[in-house]
């Protein structure tokens, strides 16, 4: 009778063990003395119209800033094994406790991403982690979209991954970069270079994510523009797309190559003039 019972036993007491052992969450910060995540809630449509949170829900994040980010790294990664889920609930029902509702999973990692957008470059020191995050299919997307939002620290991840031979992994990469060039100038003449890239796929990819950037046209409209006229090149449709884009609002555009043409740099000086050349020209590519 007693061995009847010592199995089942032996086998609750290793799984308490292992519970026990097996490494937790990180601490969740604390902010004006409840949870940060009482006081982000759900994600939704925040009013400060740079998030998906409201300016209060912005300036806690804020608040803890790096401190929050060993937090916020494990609510984006992974979702837990099924027997780390169920394993807690069968062994609760088993007793007078009960586990505490928690938000769902997809749920907690969007709230994640979203804070560490609002962190910006703040959140540059998570970047080795976000990059082992890169090589998981499920995780790359979010991943990628992080870095778009950490600054030029971000780039060189975003600028090997864009490369990689995983199509999954140079597509998040691709997006991440044309979200970082509207918001970061200093993108823009990395796609430009890999609009040269010896790879059809990579220049298919960094013609896209140049659609709709207008930072650096004295780069960018050249380079597109001999992209959409070399049907071997293997984005010219893509790249003519980018350059009707740009030619729907020229005034801004040519008004910063005149700028630039009456500057004293005289390489500078020709390069706008040939971009602004190419942005007029009624026989530039459509």
């Amino acid at each position: 009778m007693k061995l009847r019972w010592s199995i089942p036993i032996c086998i609750l007491l290793v799984a308490v063990a292992i519970m026990v052992i097996w490494p937790g969450a990180p601490a969740e910060p604390i902010y004006q003395g409840r949870p940060l995540s009482q006081h982000l809630g759900t994600p939704g449509a925040g009013s400060s119209g740079s998030s998906a949170f409201n300016v209060t829900q912005e300036e806690a994040i804020r608040a803890v800033g790096r401190k929050a980010l060993p937090w916020f790294m494990y609510e984006l990664g992974l979702p837990q094994a099924t027997w780390r889920t169920k394993l807690p609930a069968w062994i609760h029902r088993l007793t007078r406790n009960r586990l505490r509702p928690r938000a769902d999973r997809a749920m907690r990692a969007t709230r994640a991403m979203m804070a560490l957008r609002v962190l910006g470059p703040d959140a540059a020191p998570a970047l080795p982690q976000l990059a082992r995050h890169l090589a998981i299919p499920e995780l790359s997307g979010n991943a990628a979209w992080v870095m778009a939002f950490t600054g030029e620290a971000g780039l060189p991840y975003l600028l090997k991954g864009v490369t990689s031979s995983n199509q999954t992994l140079a597509v998040s990469c691709g997006n991440a970069l044309a979200v970082s060039a509207h918001a970061n100038p200093a993108t823009t003449p990395h796609l430009v270079a890999l609009l040269q890239s010896p790879d059809a796929p990579v220049r298919h990819l960094a013609a896209g994510s140049l659609i709709g950037v207008t930072s650096h046209p004295e780069l960018t409209i050249p380079a597109l523009t001999a992209c959409a006229e070399d049907p071997r090149s293997g984005a010219s449709t893509v790249a003519a797309n980018a350059l009707h884009r740009l030619r729907l609002n020229p005034v801004p555009l040519v008004d910063e190559l005149r700028q630039l043409m009456a500057g004293t740099n005289a390489a500078l000086a020709h390069t706008a003039s040939n971009a602004l050349h190419l942005l007029t020209s009624p026989q530039s590519v459509k």
